[in-house]
């Protein structure tokens, strides 16, 4: 899937080191130990890819690569949420020279509009820690409705919610975009990029 300036794809195995980017600095992983090398990077990246298998059709954990540095800056994912499986929970991390442009915002759009156009979801949690100021505002421009206050991992957070809003044109509001089931599918299943 791309947006104006993005491509959210899956994740592989070989993408390890761009996950321990993000997942190793504790500028992003600042609620618990990052993960200190790339090895306990790809454990985790493995249990994830393998987490994924077990969800309903359709959710998962994606890439976020920057096209014009074509390069990996972060991950965009939909999965249940852990106390309540039958609600389907936002969530992103950046690498920190991507924060302050606007990619969370674009790359959280995409997986919302995909989430209500094509996997037919009526609503989408995210929650966001108290005190992370970036990951609320990103909230606030999604127009996420504020849920207030909840207990997540052990953590002061604020839920929000989505849900599509509809137009004629059928497309969730002047941001969305829509693809088709097939296109997605067709996305899903292309064969990943090999990277040198």
């Amino acid at each position: 899937m791309e947006t104006r300036r993005l491509a959210l794809r899956p994740w592989c195995l070989e993408d390890a080191t761009d996950f321990h980017r993000i997942w190793g600095d504790s500028r992003v992983k600042w609620w618990g130990r990052p993960n200190s090398t790339v090895t306990e990077s790809r454990i985790q990246l493995a249990k994830i890819l393998e987490r994924s298998t077990k969800m309903s059709l359709g959710l998962g954990w994606w890439a976020i690569e920057d096209r014009a540095r074509a390069g990996i800056i972060g991950d965009v994912f939909l999965q249940p949420l852990a106390y309540e499986p039958k609600t389907v929970e936002l969530g992103y991390h950046l690498v920190p020279d991507a924060w302050g442009h606007g990619y969370a915002t674009e790359a959280a759009q995409a997986i919302l509009t995909y989430g209500f156009t094509v996997l037919g979801l009526d609503c989408i949690v995210a929650l966001v820690h108290i005190d992370n100021a970036r990951s609320l505002k990103v909230a606030g421009r999604l127009n996420l409705m504020d849920c207030g206050p909840v207990d997540h991992a052990g953590l002061p957070h604020r839920r929000f919610e989505a849900r599509p809003c509809v137009r004629e044109t059928g497309i969730p509001d002047e941001q969305g975009m829509a693809l088709s089931v097939t296109d997605w599918r067709d996305f899903q299943n292309r064969e990943p990029k090999t990277r040198l």
